[in-house]
């Protein structure tokens, strides 16, 4: 999952990178990783595994035009998802996440 997710964004010509950059980034840049799971226990055990994404998403204006590109990736690679947007005061960004849910 976590390649087939790579795979979707490199072509979208923004820098993305698993959970950090080891350089600062001029915005729009994108951030994925692993949120937390949402596993299906049965039996006092772990049946289903079910790990949940971010694609986070960071410019420093609305640009519905970079989000739409995210979402056409996204969509194109067959991922299902949750979008939510706030501002960062302190950083001065705009930070849309893409919450994916794992089939």
């Amino acid at each position: 999952m976590l390649t087939n997710l790579y795979e979707a964004l490199s072509g979208l010509n923004i820098p993305s990178a698993y959970a950090f950059f080891r350089e600062p980034q001029e915005p729009p840049y994108i951030i994925f990783q692993v949120s937390y799971s949402s596993n299906f226990d049965a039996d006092d055990r772990v049946y289903a595994k079910r790990d949940r994404y971010s694609v986070i998403l960071y410019t420093s204006k609305k640009e519905p035009e970079t989000e739409e590109a995210v979402e056409d990736a996204l969509d194109n690679g067959g991922f299902l998802y949750d979008k939510t947007e706030s501002f960062i005061d302190s950083e001065e960004l705009f930070q849309i996440v893409y919450t994916i849910f794992e089939r």
